[in-house]
């Protein structure tokens, strides 16, 4: 009976082995950094360990959007909208997670985030150095506030 089961054992092992590692693969290839009309962003936060990887690549993005219900728990995704001072598009993207980093010149931006069908408006200002961050909260009922992050 031990000469059956020991080996049974070693199968799954390995079987969970490789199936944590294409879990992970997978996950690494979803993390790419995508431009968009000379803008680069990325999306994604589903988990802690992604969310750190996320923070990990992003390090020099200026701008970081956060997706969630009132009651702090992350929203899937978002269709995103920036437009510059001007009124002009600068990015039209949609994230793939609760968070979203994207590398804007310095300036005074309006992000709209569009999600369970209502869109919230936030002006924000970009500088040359720091990072900004915007919190975008729904609730339930179809309410929706927005909340500007602190600065660093």
């Amino acid at each position: 009976m031990e000469k059956i089961i020991l080996p049974v054992i070693a199968h799954f092992v390995v079987l969970g082995l490789m199936a944590s590692n294409f879990v992970s693969g997978v996950a690494a290839e979803e993390l790419t950094v995508k431009t968009s009309n000379g803008v680069s962003y990325l999306s994604g936060g589903f988990g802690e360990d992604e969310r750190e990887r996320l923070r990990s690549i992003t390090g020099g993005d200026n701008l970081e959007l956060s997706f969630a219900l009132q009651s702090k728990e992350y929203l899937g995704t978002a269709n995103v909208l920036i437009k510059d001072a001007k009124g002009n598009n600068v990015l039209e993207a949609v994230s793939e997670g609760p968070l979203f980093f994207v590398d804007l010149l310095a300036g005074s931006y309006t992000v709209e985030a569009t999600a369970m069908g209502k869109t919230l408006k936030q002006a924000v200002h970009v500088s040359s150095q720091g990072h900004a961050r915007v919190y975008f909260a729904w609730n339930a009922a179809d309410e929706a506030t927005t909340q500007p992050m602190a600065q660093k």
